[in-house]
């Protein structure tokens, strides 16, 4: 029979209970301060890409912080049109900005 608010089979319902309750079971056996079974272990598994964003935050973090009264500096200039723009040199480093960014995840 399927449960019509959450698609869920009773069977399957049935069968999570079952699982619940032995758990429980499992617990109460153990007194307070007892360890689990040597048997049972935990463990995790950090993907690349976490470690990447970790090795990023890392860098973040030993990166010089943000010079605001440059950047209020410099949008003061653009804004009186007192600021030097390259634009062949802003399109080379966008295009190789693009090319970093393909290159990502690609080791």
């Amino acid at each position: 029979m399927i449960d019509s608010t959450g698609n869920i089979s009773k069977a399957s319902t049935q069968s999570t209970n079952r699982v619940s309750r032995a758990n429980e079971a499992e617990a109460k056996e153990l007194s307070p301060g007892t360890a689990p079974a040597a048997s049972t272990t935990d463990s995790i598994e950090i993907t690349q890409a976490s470690q990447d964003l970790m090795a990023a935050a890392e860098l973040s973090k030993a990166s010089e912080a943000v010079d605001m009264d440059k950047i209020a500096r410099i949008k003061e200039a653009l804004s009186e049109g007192n600021y030097p723009l390259d634009s062949q040199r802003t399109a080379e480093k966008m295009i190789e900005l693009e090319g970093l960014i393909s290159d990502i995840g690609k080791n």
